[in-house]
């Protein structure tokens, strides 16, 4: 089986959006409704609105385009009110300290 990974922003334009809101109300993701209404529901707006870039993974069966799964890419700043934080405080909650002498 081979897997395509297709960007939405890719579908906007080959398709009207209503014809890339009808391939998305394909997928199925019933252990996480959450996952399932992402994607039919805000993935095309906060792709034409730059929030984040969804990635569709496709195969095709039966000669039919189907959506396995997606992966959504968002940007996120971060605000320090701090500025005299250095390296280390940043880091040392990421630090992984090993329970061995």
């Amino acid at each position: 089986m081979t897997y395509h990974i297709v960007t939405l922003s890719n579908y906007l334009e080959q398709n009207t959006e209503e014809r890339t809101t009808e391939i998305l109300s394909s997928f199925s993701c019933p252990d996480n409704q959450d996952i399932e209404n992402f994607l039919k529901n805000n993935a095309v707006s906060f792709s034409k609105q730059g929030i984040a870039q969804t990635h569709l993974v496709s195969t095709l069966h039966n000669g039919e385009n189907i959506i396995l799964g997606y992966f959504a890419l968002t940007l996120k700043a971060f605000s320090f009110r701090d500025h005299r934080l250095s390296i280390n405080r940043l880091l040392s909650p990421l630090t992984i300290r090993s329970a061995m002498p």
